[in-house]
């Protein structure tokens, strides 16, 4: 068990709820961020447990839309980096221009 009381009840639960899409996500905590010039501005920190589930969706959604992808599109994909963009460049793109 964590801090959070995240334990393997939290899972079994969520598997139930999440299929019926009856898994809510709770309030989001606020916190007042200073800034340069002596002000703050509100920032909305997430509970660890909307965290899970938000990167479970994340890595589902990831897994169904990748095939739809161009070769070519590097921005924000998992395994995508400037280091690949530029050797496809390289690759691509023939010398001299």
């Amino acid at each position: 068990m964590t801090l959070d009381g995240i334990n393997l009840d939290f899972f079994q639960k969520l598997s139930i709820l999440i299929p019926k899409g009856r898994f809510s996500f709770g309030p989001t905590r606020k916190v007042d961020i200073p800034k340069r010039n002596g002000g703050t501005r509100p920032l909305g920190i997430a509970d660890s447990r909307d965290k899970i589930v938000q990167k479970g969706m994340a890595v589902i959604l990831e897994q169904l839309s990748e095939h739809r992808f161009h070769e070519c599109s590097f921005g924000s994909r998992r395994g995508k980096s400037t280091h690949d963009a530029l050797a496809y460049i390289k690759r691509k793109v023939p010398s001299g221009m």
